[in-house]
């Protein structure tokens, strides 16, 4: 997971410059994030299948001039009780103080390798564990030895390092002799606990000496600095408890107080509060102030989101903030569901978003010139995280790609992703996309395959094609780019692109083309007047014989984007084109008696935004679906019927037309199953809601050939 996140925020123009476009050079009907370009289309074909047509490109550097503008960041962070829990461990060595060793430290039984005390000895850059080794027969002799480059080694009577088992070593053949020469050093293990608020400090820490550095420095090098600071400020939010210091305000107060301080109620649980207002980081008191702000936090109380994220509005939309010539960033932090208790609260939930769209609703500037503060989400959670927190977080951040779930990784992790949120070069986002290495990926969702046989003939399964920057044509007062004829890259003198693909992970990629080199825009040093390429790939997917039907299904998840070498997550995330499949439904029926049918009626109502299956008038038009003898399974033991074909432009549900024993459905990878005390008619509703059945994840299928969602 290191270095996963070295490059995200410098397509944000989070910290220290602002890319102000020389010419007005859009993408035409590409996404476009800071400088890389991008559009994903799926064309149906007369079989059935979809072509992919995955096209990218990088905006030229040498078109634009940089106004260098100071950031205004408010980190909200989680300091609630649970932020005391071990998140990693931290093994160092220490010296051992022993002077002698013998086979009486040993554990007592010869081949046993174990020590009553473990020690190590210092070699090739590594601690190695030392063992004690037994020759000699019936006249034994004792030895230490260690585990090295997959061989061993030992250590003779005069302390050196040899490859020789020793075969006689004087001073070491009685039983309790000292094994340990006076010249070899000893080392001991020391495992100590990192919290988790350990590792927030250490990551926040690293945040505030970045944002410093961007505020003297043009670049990551100290070889650029500026003749005066930019003015970079950091303010500090904890939130806990569902109450402000000295105040009875609540989660959406304009009241809320915002005076700095770093308090606790009369349970020891920690106020919301401003711990430092916005604080410059131009000078070394400053940023040792913010340092001590954050180490002073203590964890203890709930998770009160909504009232952080207020006072995270009350800061940035200040008429002094808006006044200020910068770019406006929330970084919110939080290791739990949202509650003013112990369980997710959905009510809680909704408040903090609601207080996040506000912020992100607030806009500087006018026109063309208007902007809004951008918010991350950063989350480290325990075990699998629920699908209500994973969509809390990606509702409080920006977008999905600004939601950062680092739970499973170390302290080490949590500083990488912070320090990258406040790395910025302030240039083009083609100045980070560097070298052949980038991956192109396109992650296909469940509902298609990618093409299969791939191993067998590559050239068929996808295409790679490069097409040149040729000219600007304006439309409507904007300025396009055109570009040429389609071709493979050698064609155009460009290295090769390789294509792969992984039919486990149902993805594919193309790695070989430099986003850096291609970059595309006028070049007066060009003969054209225009230079670089943009990346073509093409290739055909299947719909899944279960796939999740309705009008607007995604053909790909949030995981394709451009990759950096060596992350895991995309540096930017491409659009998700979606199609329209029929809708299937998947019955499971429990409780049976053998030779019984179960009998359903069918309703429908057309598929509208915003929809809600509790005012929603449902037509019957008397299509029935039986459950019976034909459909059991004897080796699951349950009845299963699926129907195929329905129109994706209406909502369904069912319910049976009898009393129902017991039915059984899955949500969220849990199956749950009802037995005969349940209403009847039990009613499934394979539409998006937030009650019992949580459907915001799968729309029109009665789930996964397993029952109801």
């Amino acid at each position: 997971m290191n270095n996963i996140f070295k490059y995200i925020a410098s397509f944000v123009a989070l910290l220290s410059g602002l890319a102000v476009c020389a010419q007005n050079i859009s993408s035409g009907v590409y996404f476009e994030q800071n400088g890389i370009a991008y559009a994903k289309r799926a064309i149906l074909n007369n079989d059935g299948t979809y072509t992919i047509d995955l096209e990218t490109f990088v905006t030229g550097e040498v078109t634009q001039t940089y106004e260098s503008v100071p950031v205004d960041v408010v980190l909200v962070l989680d300091v609630s009780g649970s932020m005391d829990e071990t998140i990693t461990t931290v093994t160092s060595y220490q010296p051992a103080n022993v002077s002698s060793l013998s086979y009486y430290d040993y554990a007592g039984v010869a081949g046993t390798g174990t020590y009553q005390t473990d020690y190590y000895y210092l070699y090739d850059g590594d601690y190695r564990r030392v063992s004690v080794g037994r020759g000699g027969g019936w006249s034994p002799y004792y030895y230490l030895s260690f585990s090295a480059n997959g061989r061993t080694y030992y250590i003779n009577s005069n302390g050196q390092v040899v490859t020789n088992q020793p075969t006689n070593v004087s001073g070491v053949t009685a039983r309790y002799s000292n094994l340990l020469a006076s010249n070899v050093q000893l080392y001991t293990q020391v495992t100590s606990p990192i919290t988790k608020m350990d590792a927030l400090q250490s990551a926040v820490g690293a945040f505030i000496d970045q944002i410093a550095h961007n505020d003297w420095y043009e670049d990551d090098t100290n070889d650029h600095r500026r003749s005066a600071a930019l003015g970079n400020r950091i303010s500090i939010v904890k939130f806990a408890d569902d109450s402000y210091y000295g105040s009875n305000a609540g989660w959406n107060s304009n009241n809320a107080p915002i005076d700095e301080g770093n308090h606790f109620n009369g349970d020891g649980y920690n106020y919301t509060e401003v711990v430092k207002d916005f604080t410059l980081t131009s000078t070394d008191t400053d940023v040792n102030a913010l340092k001590a702000a954050v180490n002073g936090l203590r964890p203890s109380g709930a998770t009160a989101a909504d009232y952080g994220m207020n006072l995270a509005r009350l800061l940035i939309d200040r008429p002094a903030v808006a006044a200020r010539n910068s770019n406006k960033t929330v970084v919110f932090f939080t290791d739990g569901a949202p509650t003013h208790q112990s369980n997710f609260d959905q009510t809680v939930a909704n408040h903090a978003i609601t207080n996040a769209q506000s912020i992100k609703n607030i806009t500087y500037g006018s026109g063309d010139n208007a902007t809004h503060p951008v918010v991350y989400s950063v989350g480290v959670f325990s075990g699998t995280v629920p699908s209500n927190v994973n969509s809390f977080m990606t509702d409080v951040a920006t977008d999905p790609s600004h939601y950062i779930n680092a739970s499973g990784g170390t302290a080490e992790d949590l500083k990488d992703i912070f320090t990258a949120i406040a790395h910025s070069t302030g240039g083009s986002g083609n100045t980070e996309v560097t070298g052949q290495a980038t991956l192109t990926v396109d992650v296909v969702s469940s509902s298609f395959s990618v093409p299969k046989g791939f191993e067998q003939n590559p050239a068929n399964a996808v295409t790679v094609l490069v097409a040149p920057c040729q000219s600007i044509t304006t439309i409507d007062g904007h300025d396009y780019l055109v570009f040429g004829q389609e071709k493979a890259p050698e064609e155009y003198g460009l290295p090769a692109i390789t294509p792969s693909i992984s039919e486990a992970d149902n993805k594919v990629s193309t790695s070989g083309f430099d986003y850096s080199e291609n970059w595309c825009g006028p070049d007066a040093s060009s003969p054209t007047g225009y230079h670089g390429y943009k990346q073509i790939i093409r290739f055909v997917i299947t719909v899944n014989d279960d796939a999740v039907g309705g009008p607007a299904v995604e053909t790909n998840n949030p995981n394709s984007g451009i990759y950096l070498p060596g992350a895991t997550q995309p540096l930017i995330s491409f659009n998700r084109p979606t199609v329209k499949l029929p809708v299937q439904i998947w019955i499971q029926k429990v409780g049976l008696m053998q030779g019984d049918n179960a009998v359903f009626t069918l309703a429908r109502t057309p598929y509208v935004e915003n929809f809600d299956p509790e005012t929603a008038v449902w037509e019957d038009w008397g299509t029935k679906i039986v459950v019976g003898p034909d459909d059991y399974d004897p080796v699951t033991g349950i009845y299963l019927k699926k129907q195929v074909g329905l129109n994706p432009d209406y909502y369904y549900r069912i319910k049976e037309d009898a009393w129902a024993f017991g039915y059984t459905y899955q949500a969220d990878g849990v199956q749950y199953t009802f037995g005969d005390n349940i209403q009847n008619p039990f009613v499934f509703t394979n539409t998006p809601n937030n009650k019992k059945f949580d459907e915001a994840s799968v729309r029109n299928i009665f789930n996964e050939k397993t029952g109801s969602k």
